[in-house]
């Protein structure tokens, strides 16, 4: 089974892989993060792998986010349907022995129903 959605970060001189696998694909997701010393690789499976699993805070929703020092990980919510909103996990460490993260933030859309479209004035 292939690993979907990887994103790649190098951070104290090793490069860091995160991806999902997904068995039943939209039910359930699993994260495991693999390392290396170098980019092309070989890539060593994490200890704790796999490191989460659910549809929130899983599968990516973009690169890593670094402010300040900070690594940010964005992931997509997709609990109640594909495209919900997207959390932003903050990591908390990151080594060969554990990874962690915590949500930061969450980014939603403004969902509104039934709109009904504004006329636009003619020009004269």
């Amino acid at each position: 089974m292939p690993l979907r959605d990887c994103t790649i970060l190098k951070y104290e001189d090793k490069y860091w892989l995160f991806g999902i696998l997904s068995e039943d694909e939209g039910k359930d997701y699993k994260l495991y993060v693999f390392f290396s010393d170098t980019l092309l690789g070989p890539y060593i499976s994490h200890a704790s792998n796999p490191l989460r699993n659910g549809l929130d805070g899983t599968r990516s929703a973009g690169n890593f986010i670094i402010v300040d020092g900070v690594i940010y990980r964005p992931t997509q919510n997709c609990k109640n349907g594909y495209g919900e909103s997207i959390t932003i996990n903050k990591l908390t460490r990151l080594n060969e022995i554990s990874v962690t993260e915590e949500p930061y933030m969450t980014i939603s859309i403004n969902k509104r129903t039934n709109l009904i479209p504004r006329s636009t004035p003619s020009i004269p």
